[in-house]
């Protein structure tokens, strides 16, 4: 199968639920096979391993993730994917990494201040970090410019009820 078609598979599998995401990141890594240096699939495949590893219930270590590593080779490949950017930084939260994820979250911030997926993740950053303020701030941005994101109103509220 031509790459195109196998990055595509990959991204439609791995919106359609967690019982895809081994099918998804079949098809990210065949598609690589044949275009490794292509940012969006390695994009795909480094969110799939995130999500893969989310869902193994397998404790944070101390050593890097593959996901880790991948959301790395996005940097690699971009240094401005802000979207691995933010993503890499709650990685890095999950193993205590704190200085370099904030370091990251800010620079995601900056390259993309009104990206809503960098936001919500940014804002998901910051309310793990028990800072509800900045959190809130970050969601209500989001919210002006998606206004009809369910996703961000459930985070919303996830928000303020910590609070």
């Amino acid at each position: 199968m031509m790459p195109e078609v196998e990055g595509e598979k990959g991204w439609s599998l791995l919106t359609s639920g967690a019982q895809y995401y081994e099918e998804a990141k079949e098809c990210f890594k065949k598609a690589l096979e044949k275009d490794p240096d292509n940012i969006e699939w390695n994009f795909g495949y480094a969110i799939v391993l995130s999500c893969l590893e989310a869902c193994s219930g397998t404790p944070a270590g101390h050593e890097p993730t593959q996901s880790m590593e991948q959301f790395t080779l996005v940097l690699e490949l971009d240094p401005d994917h802000a979207e691995a950017i933010v993503l890499l930084a709650l990685k890095l939260q999950e193993f205590s990494h704190r200085e370099k994820a904030f370091t990251l979250v800010e620079q995601a911030l900056q390259k993309s201040p009104g990206h809503p997926y960098v936001l919500r993740y940014a804002a998901k950053f910051y309310r793990r970090e028990g800072d509800v303020k900045n959190a809130v701030e970050l969601l209500a941005k989001a919210l002006e410019i998606t206004p009809n994101s369910s996703f961000l109103y459930h985070q919303m509220g996830h928000v303020t009820k910590a609070n």
